[in-house]
């Protein structure tokens, strides 16, 4: 067979061959610009000799004003030197290459383009210059840069949601340390004499670490306990105006706020803590001053979003992955303990909502929280109940069971400082079994999470025995759902880790 002959079967007159049909130049040219992809050819010194319409459109002119020039004539020098180098090599060695290249052309569009290049030959079987196919790929690649940017964010938020759960244990444990502490500097305190100094502060130590933990937990947190329908609108106002008369003029504040916003249900406290620190946190980035801006929306998706813009020193990408992980923070010593954004994570995590950082360097930040409208009107859920004041406390038997031992060793000390006789137990099963063989207790001080029998068994287990013994639950960790469901059973109180002597008095007060 010769070169550029070919053959095929005849499918009629019993056989035979015929020969290979030649394309036309017109249908060649035809199917050439039909394709979306670049096609071009150049010849040994790096001239156009041809190209299809998609280049055409690219570079903005017509292939006769192609023809016969060359990538300087269209490109940036230092892009056309690179090309025409690469092309050499191609012809040099007659390999095929495949390249990604960004293409900035005239007009100033910035395209990533995928080329397959090799060299063409003469009918001598010389190298006469090369052919090359390019594909846009922009789209592409940003579709995956997307793609990795939203993987990123959300192992991102994985990586918090661990160390939630993880800042959760490590709250219940160091909450049992500063109850201990704190019930022994209480009865130190009590007792005066020259330790009672030292025992006060021990006690505003105590009293100082259990807000951090209180942080941590805010962190940590999945669920709310008293909520309202609140006007996110309304909250923001009054932050303006707070911010206004304590930032002496050196921060101009926006209010950009949309009308008509769907009410949220949320902790009132909770959301304006939350707002409040973001705007403290924009405030401490302007130091000369600059602009802090508020702005509210109703999102596509029916959410009320909160916008707080600044103006100042941004944040770089790694600063920026890390803002709201506990204890993260770049402001000096002293000046900060990083739980601020790590305890607005948490509440917005609470309330069902999202938090989106967008920061950068020398420009400023922007955060951005949603939250969800609040579907009923009437989806307040009950608070925790609340000590009311009345007299002191009867003498009473109470039976502690905590699994503990430091919280063994020291409540009973402060129980009995104020005058009540306490048993202690390490466990549920203990506690059962003190109660079967003729234990005589008025109450129960019944830690919630335990090894083996938990809190929730032992409550059970003690409403089936003794259904009108008072229970009151001490924990670090107050899920509400929990607590709810704890609190609708008959005689049963709550009592949050680390608790001391006052929180003890009304507790027990209430049983009376």
């Amino acid at each position: 067979m010769e070169r550029g002959q070919g053959s095929h079967q005849a499918a009629k007159g019993g056989g035979g061959t015929e020969p290979r049909r030649v394309l036309q130049p017109e249908l060649l040219r035809s199917m050439l610009d039909a394709t979306r992809d670049l096609i071009y050819a150049k010849d040994g010194d790096g001239l156009y000799l041809a190209c299809n319409e998609a280049s055409e459109r690219l570079v903005g002119l017509p292939e006769a004003a192609q023809i016969g020039k060359m990538d300087r004539d269209f490109f940036p020098p230092e892009f056309a030197q690179a090309v025409l180098a690469e092309d050499r090599a191609i012809m040099a060695t007659g390999q095929e290459r495949r390249v990604e290249e960004w293409v900035t052309y005239p007009d100033g569009t910035a395209v990533l383009l995928e080329s397959v290049k090799t060299a063409f030959y003469d009918p001598d079987g010389k190298v006469a210059g090369i052919v090359g196919v390019s594909r846009d790929i922009t789209l592409r690649h940003r579709a995956e840069v997307e793609q990795k940017r939203l993987q990123a964010e959300v192992a991102h938020f994985q990586r918090l949601e661990s160390l939630g759960q993880l800042a959760g244990g490590v709250a219940h444990e160091i909450n049992n340390v500063l109850a201990s502490i704190m019930a022994a500097s209480e009865v130190l305190l009590m007792s005066g004499g020259e330790a009672a100094p030292l025992a006060e502060l021990i006690l505003q130590s105590t009293r100082h670490g259990r807000d951090i933990v209180r942080d941590l937990v805010d962190f940590s947190r999945k669920d709310l306990t008293a909520t309202a329908l609140l006007d996110l609108n309304e909250v923001v106002r009054h932050h303006a105006q707070l911010l206004s008369s304590t930032t002496r003029q050196k921060i101009q504040i926006l209010e950009v706020l949309e009308e008509g916003l769907p009410l949220i249900l949320a902790e009132a406290a909770a959301l304006s803590s939350a707002v409040l620190n973001l705007c403290l946190n924009a405030v401490d980035a302007m130091p000369e001053g600059g602009t802090l801006t508020l702005r509210t929306l109703k999102t596509s998706a029916g959410m009320a979003q909160l916008c707080v813009e600044d103006t100042g020193q941004g944040m770089t990408e790694q600063v920026r992955l890390r803002a709201m992980e506990p204890f993260f923070t770049t402001k000096p010593f002293g000046k900060g303990a990083g739980l601020g954004l790590s305890r607005v994570f948490g509440l917005v995590q609470a309330h069902g909502g999202t938090i989106e950082i967008e920061s950068h360097p020398g420009v400023g930040t922007r955060v951005l929280l949603a939250f969800p409208a609040a579907a009923e009107p009437d989806l307040a859920l009950p608070g925790l109940a609340v000590p009311s004041a009345a007299a002191p406390a009867k003498i009473r038997r109470v039976l502690l069971v905590d699994d503990d031992a430091l919280v063994r060793e020291s409540i009973p000390i402060l129980l009995e400082s104020m005058g009540h006789q306490v048993e202690v137990a390490s466990g549920g099963a203990e506690a059962l079994r003190r109660l079967a063989t003729g234990a005589a207790v008025d109450c129960v001080i019944l830690d919630l999470n335990m090894p083996g029998m938990t809190g929730e068994e032992t409550l059970q287990r003690l409403r089936e025995a003794l259904p009108g013994l008072p229970v009151i639950i001490g924990s670090g960790e107050m899920d509400p759902e929990r607590s709810e469901h704890l609190l609708a059973l008959p005689a049963v109180t709550m009592l949050p880790k680390p608790y001391g002597l006052l929180d003890l008095e009304a507790v027990l007060r209430q049983l009376d």
